[in-house]
């Protein structure tokens, strides 16, 4: 198991509609969602290493992360890649542009609420894959 710190990433381009991004980190072998962050503004290309707990963020600016509960010492953080014993397990990071600013979620949206609100304000997905192993 890793540190359970989110990796650096960056983009270039997208839809010249895009009002903003978002970013999921998703198991496709157990169909779970680890993290979702969303309102990136649109003029960030990129996320640093070891992204802060907490709902609203400062890096980048005016971005949120959606509830993992159970999560200790704050529910909204980073949940990273962990296999589940001898199984290996394929994670997809999905990077998403989106036709709207802001999307309608609060605090308490969960993981789930919240990607199906980036799905419906997706103009373009773009995955990168990785396998985790124990």
């Amino acid at each position: 198991m890793g540190m359970n710190k989110s990796p650096a990433l960056s983009w270039t381009g997208g839809p010249a509609e895009t009002k903003s991004f978002a970013v999921v980190l998703y198991d496709t072998g157990f169909r779970m969602l680890h993290w979702v962050l969303w309102d990136i503004p649109v003029s960030v290309n990129k996320l640093p290493e070891g992204i802060a707990m907490g709902y609203e963020l400062t890096n980048p600016m005016g971005a949120h992360q959606a509830a993992n509960p159970g999560m200790a010492p704050d529910p909204h953080m980073y949940w990273g890649p962990c296999s589940g014993g001898a199984i290996a397990s394929t994670y997809e990071y999905r990077l998403y542009a989106l036709n709207k600013e802001k999307l309608e979620l609060t605090e308490s949206s969960t993981a789930a609420q919240a990607q199906t609100a980036v799905e419906a304000a997706m103009l373009d997905m773009v995955a990168w894959e990785g396998m985790a192993s124990q």
